[in-house]
């Protein structure tokens, strides 16, 4: 294992890109991954945390401080999780070591380019960790110890073993050599024979992220695979990026179809306002239109609808200029369009609007096309009237409106076999829950857990319009 918080190649801070909806269950995806040896006992200390402490309010960095926690887990690397997952969240405070720290203090007192920690110099290994002392053959090959490593192969050292540098830290004599940049000691356990194929570890992934040209190429004259993955589907691509960003028009050079390989990043690229990165992928070949699901866009986003969800309108814009489908829409059926309205982005949902087919925003159109959902006339009315916003009396749960999508507007959604319609565009607080219409038992308003993915029939349109909090809240109190 490569690290307790950046093992499976999926940055934490990534999950802050994801909707906030999937971010909690992302993030206990990638604890499972990092730290096999909790799925039982420990994991289920971790769960039950999790469980008790989780409403539909919570934010990923609690859930991740809560986690940590549990998994008792090293306090630099927690620091360091929290600091990367949370850079766009400075103003939450976060639950570590028994008390409530503001992110902002954790920056002001961690820097991770360097680090001495009560006087002690700490060996920083890149983004993998700091440590006091490594064993003495990782040292050897820190240091590029050339003389004692050769002794140690004669002394009949194997260079396929994994090196243990802390708990949840372990690396193979190759992924250190190439992690500190000692292309001395990487020629030498090449002329041993090393395997730089291994599965779900390939050295080429590892010298594309943390080594400069001269490895990268020595690697692949050597018979380094390019295309192959890691635990988690990242490849050469993606680690570059989040590496050394300068090694992607060489893997580019050296052979990999950046269309098949590289269109995953546009992604991130896009997340990150990264317009260089982002046109030199267009520019040799990668799809703009990209939309296969992973761990972070399970919900199959395109770059577009990434873009529009964090309402950059300038990188809406661009990327339509370069020739990105308005009309693709998500797993979910939301397209960039109704992304724009939920968010209550005007300004973009107009741009967007007026760039789909008119035949998208025909009332009649709209009517025909749903007559199959069997939406009762007081549905219609509303939906079709100028009073979208649904006042909730003061509760506990600090509702205090539903925005309702206009009738031309829902979309037509799939789960499980069950189809709904979802009305609702934003349920004040609570981003992952989304009010529909189930056409079965003569028609009820129904609520869907994006992020449980559970779903509930709530009551009849007429009886949520009178009093919205009635069925609201016992749903979220696991009443219904």
């Amino acid at each position: 294992m490569i690290g307790a918080y950046q093992a499976t190649g999926l940055e934490l801070s990534q999950i802050s890109n994801c909707r906030l909806q999937d971010q909690p269950r992302i993030f206990l995806k990638l604890v499972i991954q990092m730290l096999p040896d909790v799925r039982d006992s420990r994991f289920a200390e971790l769960d039950q945390l999790l469980v008790r402490f989780i409403v539909p309010l919570i934010s990923l960095p609690i859930c991740i401080s809560y986690a940590l926690i549990a998994l008792n887990n090293s306090f630099d690397l927690i620091v360091y999780a929290i600091f990367n997952a949370c850079r766009r969240h400075s103003c939450l405070t976060h639950h570590v070591k028994g008390k409530f720290v503001p992110i902002i203090e954790i920056r002001k007192k961690h820097t991770y380019t360097g680090f001495t920690q009560g006087g002690i110099s700490m060996i920083v290994l890149k983004d993998i960790g700091k440590f006091e002392e490594l064993p003495e053959i990782a040292m050897h090959i820190y240091k590029g110890n050339i003389p004692a490593l050769q002794e140690a192969i004669t002394a009949g050292w194997d260079i396929e073993d994994g090196i243990v540098l802390s708990k949840y830290t372990t690396v193979s004599p190759l992924d250190l050599a190439l992690i500190s940049q000692r292309m001395d000691v990487v020629k030498l356990l090449v002329e041993h024979g090393v395997n730089l194929n291994v599965h779900h570890n390939p050295a080429f992934l590892r010298a594309v992220r943390y080594g400069k040209e001269d490895i990268v190429r020595y690697i692949a004259a050597q018979g380094a695979e390019l295309d192959k993955l890691n635990q988690t589907g990242s490849g050469a691509y993606a680690q570059a990026y989040y590496g050394n960003k300068k090694n992607i028009p060489l893997i580019h050079e050296l052979g990999l179809d950046l269309k098949l390989h590289g269109s995953a990043v546009l992604r991130q690229a896009v997340s990150d306002h990264d317009y260089k990165t982002l046109d030199y992928l267009l520019d040799h070949g990668a799809d703009i239109n990209y939309n296969q699901p992973d761990m972070v866009y399970p919900y199959q986003a395109t770059p577009l609808t990434v873009a529009t969800r964090r309402g950059n309108q300038r990188m809406v814009k661009h990327l339509i200029e370069r020739g990105a489908d308005v009309t693709l829409a998500e797993k979910d059926g939301e397209r960039p369009y109704t992304i724009a309205v939920g968010n209550k982005d005007t300004v973009l949902a107009d741009y967007l609007k007026s760039l789909e087919p008119a035949e998208f925003h025909s009332l009649e159109n709209k009517k025909y096309a749903l007559k199959k959902y069997k939406l009762t006339d007081e549905l219609v009315r509303f939906l079709t009237g100028d009073q979208l916003r649904l006042k909730l009396p003061e509760n506990e749960y600090e509702i205090g409106y539903i925005d309702f999508f206009t009738l031309t507007d829902t979309i037509e959604m799939k789960v499980g076999r069950q189809k709904f319609l979802r009305l609702s565009a934003d349920i004040d607080n609570y981003s992952d829950l989304q009010l529909v219409w189930n056409p079965k038992k003569k028609g009820l308003i129904g609520c869907y857990d994006v992020e449980h993915q559970t779903y509930a029939d709530l009551c009849s349109f007429t009886e949520f319009l009178a009093q919205p909090e009635s069925y609201l809240i016992p749903y979220l109190e696991g009443e219904l």
